[in-house]
């Protein structure tokens, strides 16, 4: 048993540093402008730059409105659909459309991270005291199933979206990284996984 609870220690310390640093580069470090931002459309600006789920909301409640007068004009409903998306008023909903969606499915990602992670975490717990105080074998097999919960959810997200809901979610993530890392290494000497000496 202690061959597998170092090795599944060790196999967890490193990727859940490696999500660490790597939500920590994300946040703070990578590049995220380019120089074609200066050019781009007002709406994009303000997209990218939203910092509620509301500022968004007005944008597209103001495209949708304009949207609505347009549809009531007998040239622009002549138009095939495809050639009406391309008109300005559509591509502004459009956009607004898919950057709250973005958001919508960052908010549930980091809802999903938050209650997987605190499950993983009472698995852990329930691990631990069956462990000391029942079986050791049974012990072992819910504490790695508490972490191997905790360790999965702090992993990479692999999509961006609104700028403010994605570094929200990276700092969750980043947070619950490093408690992670922080139990992993209390849970290994609690377990005598980390003992030191002849072994």
């Amino acid at each position: 048993m202690e061959a597998l609870k170092k090795t599944l220690f060790i196999l967890s310390v490193v990727a859940v540093t490696s999500y660490t640093l790597r939500h920590t580069y994300l946040k703070w470090i990578e590049p995220r402008g380019s120089l074609l931002d200066k050019y781009e459309k007002p709406i994009v600006s303000e997209i990218k730059n939203a910092t509620s789920l509301e500022q968004l909301e007005n944008l597209f409640v103001e495209a949708h409105a304009k949207v609505l007068a347009y549809d009531s004009v007998d040239s622009i409903k002549a138009m095939n659909a495809y050639q009406r998306t391309e008109l300005e008023p559509y591509k502004i909903e459009q956009e607004a459309r898919e950057a709250i969606m973005s958001w919508e499915q960052q908010s549930h990602e980091i809802f999903k991270i938050r209650f997987y992670w605190a499950f993983g975490l009472l698995l852990a717990i329930i691990g631990f005291v069956v462990y000391k105080k029942v079986n050791s074998w049974l012990g072992i097999t819910v504490l790695i199933t508490g972490f191997a919960e905790m360790v999965y959810w702090t992993s990479p997200s692999f999509f961006y979206g609104a700028e403010f809901e994605y570094n929200h979610l990276l700092t969750n993530k980043i947070i619950l990284s490093i408690l992670t890392l922080a139990l992993l290494i209390v849970g290994g000497f609690l377990t005598n996984t980390l003992k030191t000496g002849d072994e």
